[in-house]
């Protein structure tokens, strides 16, 4: 038997709600951006119910899409469209893997005690 903690002891009654009042309870949870928990103990209701009802009357998710390619144009920056016709530096990059999945991109000139002074601060991050 299962009681409300009323003083009397009575079996607590299933309530029965409207689905308006569903419907209701639902919209406040994705309206409000409070979490269903929350709204549950305001009408006193189990979160589990409320779930249930969010995934029965609540707004339908789109279908995830697949990840995919999109069209990119790149174009000149303003300091490349002034730069003067004359020798350019060095193009070539190196890359560092480091830890957790970490990586180091740098000009393959530059100096190895800044580049030490890089891995030590990117890797004590």
């Amino acid at each position: 038997m299962v009681c409300d903690g009323s003083s009397d002891e009575r079996p607590a009654r299933r309530r029965h709600w409207p689905e308006a009042e569903k419907r209701r309870m639902v919209a406040e949870v994705e309206a409000s951006g409070r979490s269903v928990a929350e709204i549950a103990r305001r009408y006193r209701l189990a979160s589990s119910v409320l779930g249930r009802w969010r995934s029965r009357y609540g707004a339908k998710m789109p279908p995830a899409t697949a990840p995919s390619f999109v069209p990119v144009t790149v174009a000149a920056s303003a300091t490349e469209m002034n730069e003067p016709d004359g020798p350019r530096r060095s193009e070539a990059r190196i890359e560092i893997l480091l830890s957790h999945g970490r990586r180091l991109v740098a000009d393959e000139g530059i100096a190895p005690s800044r580049l030490r002074l890089l891995i030590a601060a990117i890797e004590g991050a």
